[in-house]
């Protein structure tokens, strides 16, 4: 008590004052960053937050990093039947070669024809051709077969176009000799079907009745 009584005016004034305000200044930072960490609130309004879950307010860029997924799709597969041929009615068994008449250019030649209603079941173009007619097992060689447009019967066509996903009539006829004319006999033809990837022969089945 002595020293205090005698160094009371130091402690009061200059260099001692400025120790003292230190020292409380110091324990009430520490007191109000105390307080602080347990109360402590993230305002976000009108800041940049990146990666975080949740935001609310007004004027928040927000930036999420999601997971990519990749997702593989089985390719459409082309179908197994590129053309098909149909008889006129819709009837899609062998197609019935019922038509006859004698050629008028050559009356040796019987023309034996039919409708047929022929589909590109594809989407891309294709050249079809007919090429060899099999009946009862054993090639049958006619003189010509050839097609003509239903819609237009007067040009003959030995190979004809269809665009992809497309139909047509045609009349699609055989001329035989008189002589080896077929009769109630059946078979089928063969052709040939032309597309960008390549030539596939393809069977039609026919009879003549």
């Amino acid at each position: 008590m002595t020293w205090l009584s005698e160094n009371y005016k130091w402690l009061f004034d200059g260099i001692g004052a400025l120790v003292v305000m230190a020292v409380l200044g110091y324990i009430v930072r520490r007191v109000l960053q105390d307080r602080q960490k347990g109360t402590a609130v993230l305002t976000a309004q009108g800041a940049k937050v990146m990666n975080s879950p949740v935001a609310s307010g007004s004027g928040i860029t927000q930036t999420i990093n999601s997971p990519t997924i990749n997702l593989s799709f089985p390719a459409a597969s082309a179908p197994s039947t590129p053309v098909r041929f149909f008889n006129y009615d819709g009837n899609s068994g062998p197609l019935n070669v019922s038509g006859r008449q004698h050629s008028v250019q050559d009356p040796s030649l019987v023309d034996l024809w039919c409708l047929v209603t022929i589909v590109n079941c594809t989407l891309y173009p294709m050249k079809i051709a007919p090429s060899q007619l099999f009946l009862n097992g054993a090639e049958w060689l006619p003189e010509r077969i050839f097609f003509r447009l239903k819609s237009d019967p007067l040009p003959k066509y030995e190979r004809i176009s269809l665009v992809g996903n497309h139909k047509e009539d045609y009349q699609l006829h055989f001329m035989f000799p008189v002589a080896n004319c077929p009769k109630a006999i059946s078979g089928y033809l063969l052709v040939e079907v032309e597309t960008d990837s390549g030539n596939e022969p393809f069977q039609i089945d026919v009879k003549f009745p």
